[in-house]
């Protein structure tokens, strides 16, 4: 084991090269949705800076399979990525592709988009409610890809492309346009997608959607109300957690506490599948998390545009034996 580890920082170091990482940074891969990856499937490597040290906030890079800085942020927590301040992205040219801001492990405040020439896409502003738990976006500026400002201060026409969450491998997008009145969406947008292949028309009053329909390369019609819907237990949430702590067991270890970071996914048909631990705590404490997660199965499965998707959930449990 020392020895593969040794090898493995061998090969970063080389790899990446300039980025240097130390004796106390952790370097992990990570495929294309963000899981665990390996030497074979891995899209990224992340690489968090002063990791053996405590602190309350590290330096955390994400580097392409060719070795370039393709992502960089900063967390609050180096075990399971809880992202303060700006989390920008960048081109491979290097040029700042995206630069979001995080607020209490949210998207809050401004946000910006540059194409990669290196000129400005998009502004916008993001606010969190805390008490709703939703997020809103204004759309305040935006060019085309020839310069002409087509969105100026919130008023004008907009073009917008959204990906489809937690696709199986590539990061299928859909495409759509309309107008932005006071900085939101407003009457007809009209959009299609690729793969999978439909057109889709979606009516907008001051933000709000008020009536969707997606028509496919079949010429089916499906009606929606709401762009995403996230996967939900059947009883509730508070059922699922209320599961996982009574089906939990504890390993019989004098002492042991702390938290384990779970990830898994529930499919189309409502499943749990890709259970992963994140951090474990040793003493079988993520077996028994993947078992009592795979054991629950009422789901009702997400949807995006009317369409089934898989989406990823993340689970912390806290560990606290009684012996």
């Amino acid at each position: 084991m020392k020895l593969q580890i040794t090898l493995f920082l061998l090969f970063l170091y080389s790899w990446i090269g300039h980025s240097q990482i130390g004796p106390n940074d952790d370097a992990i891969y990570l495929d294309s949705l963000n899981n665990l990856g390996n030497e074979k499937n891995f899209k990224f490597i992340r690489v968090v800076k002063e990791y053996a040290e405590d602190k309350d906030l590290y330096d955390v890079y994400f580097y392409s399979r060719s070795g370039k800085l393709v992502q960089r942020a900063t967390t609050s927590n180096k075990f399971f990525m809880a992202f303060e301040g700006p989390y920008i992205y960048y081109y491979e040219n290097g040029n700042k592709q995206k630069m979001e801001t995080y607020s209490d492990k949210r998207v809050n405040g401004r946000q910006f988009e540059w194409y990669e020439n290196g000129s400005l896409k998009l502004e916008t502003d993001v606010q969190y409610d805390k008490k709703t738990k939703n997020s809103s976006t204004k759309i305040i500026n935006y060019w085309s890809a020839n310069k002409e400002q087509k969105v100026i201060n919130g008023e004008g026409e907009y073009e917008e492309i959204e990906t489809i969450p937690n696709s199986n491998s590539a990061k299928f997008s859909v495409k759509s346009s309309g107008k932005i009145k006071n900085y939101v969406k407003d009457g007809l947008w009209k959009g299609k997608s690729e793969k999978p292949s439909y057109t889709f028309y979606e009516q907008f009053e001051n933000g709000k959607l008020v009536s969707g329909k997606r028509i496919d390369s079949l010429g089916v019609e499906i009606q929606y109300i709401e762009v995403l819907q996230k996967p939900k237990p059947k009883n509730g949430i508070a059922d699922f957690y209320r599961f996982v702590g009574e089906n939990y067991n504890t390993p019989a270890v004098q002492g042991l506490k702390g938290v384990i970071y779970a990830t898994f996914v529930v499919d189309k048909e409502g499943k749990v599948a890709d259970v992963k631990i994140i951090r474990d705590l040793g003493y079988g404490t993520g077996a028994e998390a993947i078992r009592v997660i795979q054991k629950y199965d009422q789901w009702i499965p997400g949807s995006f545009k009317g369409e089934p998707v898989r989406v990823q959930y993340s689970l912390p449990i806290t560990i606290q034996s009684n012996y």
